[in-house]
């Protein structure tokens, strides 16, 4: 049997807590005092150059206006946390925005329903990877640009016709 555990923050608490699933050993729990502990938060700064890189792609790939702002950090800092959006010209298509808070960490909202913090919580018992997380913003910010999160066909609109996969150009 394989033992899935997830981990949740609850911002009210500021406390992670770990949901366990199909059995998973108490004992392969981590230890106590690792939840709510993040001994290496700066892990997660690769999260803010990635998604800069990845919304930088994207502008020029697609037809999208671009907005840049300040808003309330989601992480919980009480400074203000920059953010992105990339808003295809296409109509009815689902907008791309991407907080960069302060933890270091980001919170992706994709069209109007889905949000992500990336890392969920970052604590040390949950100890996600940096790279699993930048996959996940890998795929789902593919899955935005191919219309695939939503429940329409609509898809982004590329700027210009893509190069054939065998082209040398």
């Amino acid at each position: 049997m394989i033992a899935v555990a997830s981990c949740w923050f609850d911002r009210r608490f500021q406390r992670c807590f770990l949901t366990t699933l199909a059995g998973m050993d108490p004992a392969d729990d981590p230890p106590e005092e690792a939840y709510g502990r993040v001994t290496n938060p700066e892990r997660f700064r690769v999260l803010h150059d990635t998604a800069h890189r990845f919304l930088d792609e994207l502008a020029g790939q697609y037809e999208v206006t671009e907005i840049r702002g300040m808003t309330s950090d989601p992480s919980g800092s009480r400074d203000q946390a920059p953010f992105r959006e990339l808003d295809p010209a296409r109509p009815g298509v689902g907008r791309l925005r991407i907080t960069f808070t302060a933890f270091p960490g980001l919170m992706v909202k994709l069209g109007q329903e889905q949000e992500t913090a990336l890392p969920a919580c970052g604590c040390d018992a949950c100890n996600d990877d940096p790279a699993d997380l930048i996959e996940e913003l890998h795929d789902q910010i593919d899955q935005l640009t191919d219309a695939r999160a939503q429940k329409r066909t609509t898809r982004w609109r590329l700027k210009a016709p893509l190069p054939p996969a065998n082209s040398t150009t």
